[in-house]
């Protein structure tokens, strides 16, 4: 029973994320380019720094150029070593 309930689950979230990029794109298509050009003359530039983090298996990969791939290369190292923790205190 739970393993139809967790594919049901599954299939609902592939369905959701489908149905947002479709709405995304038909939403793109119908707006005007004269709209598109005012906004984008009144846009400001902005210089965007980000950082994140890939966990395979039990090692963080830190990716990023500024001072967030630090901050996220310590939430990692921390979550990773709280795991390992909590797996050899299960035993």
């Amino acid at each position: 029973m739970l393993e139809l309930v967790g594919a049901i689950l599954v299939i609902f979230g592939l369905l959701l994320i489908f149905l947002g990029l479709i709405d995304r794109n038909v939403r793109k298509k119908f707006e005007t380019f004269e709209i598109e050009k005012k906004d984008k003359e009144n846009e400001k530039k902005t210089d965007v720094k980000a950082g994140g983090v890939v966990i395979v298996g039990p090692i963080p990969i830190v990716f990023g150029d500024s001072k967030y791939a630090f901050y996220t290369l310590l939430l990692a190292t921390v979550l990773m070593l709280v795991l390992i923790g909590f797996f050899f205190l299960s035993f």
